[in-house]
């Protein structure tokens, strides 16, 4: 018992620590539904809250209900009118307050990929695969920039 007294302690320690600050909200947008999946969880594990978007529409509508959101987790190659790249500048213009980072995992030409650089080049962007621990580490860092 004197084990699971201190286990509850830790856990208890913990759970206020984030619910002095609250766990920061992460918009996870990927039209991919293993990728979501995958990502989400990961994010959960790291001590995130996720909201999901399968597009850059859906991920609008839910940005302007006014959903408290401290960053955008976007894949750039998308369905739809509007991409992940088209979102984060729409962000950025509007709810400026929201961190942005764009993920992508298709090779592409050297031309492609130099049109694609100027264009993302505001914003953070990690290729995948990534790995969790490097994913935290760039959340980590753009989530700091507030402090």
């Amino acid at each position: 018992t004197i084990d699971d007294k201190t286990h509850d302690v830790d856990s208890k320690e913990e759970k206020e620590e984030l619910s002095s600050h609250g766990p920061k909200v992460i918009l996870v947008v990927e039209d991919e539904p293993r990728v979501r999946r995958v990502a989400m969880r990961d994010l959960k594990k790291l001590g995130y809250k996720t909201l999901r978007a399968e597009n850059a529409d859906i991920a609008k509508t839910i940005i302007e209900s006014g959903e408290h959101i401290d960053l955008l987790f976007s894949d750039i190659l998308m369905p739809g009118e509007m991409n992940g790249r088209m979102l984060a500048v729409w962000t950025e213009e509007n709810y400026p307050q929201i961190k942005i980072i764009l993920t992508s995992g298709f090779s592409k030409s050297v031309e492609e990929v130099d049109i694609e650089k100027e264009q993302t080049e505001s914003f953070p962007l990690i290729g995948k695969p990534y790995p969790t621990a490097e994913l935290a580490k760039l959340i980590k860092s753009i989530l700091a920039e507030d402090l």
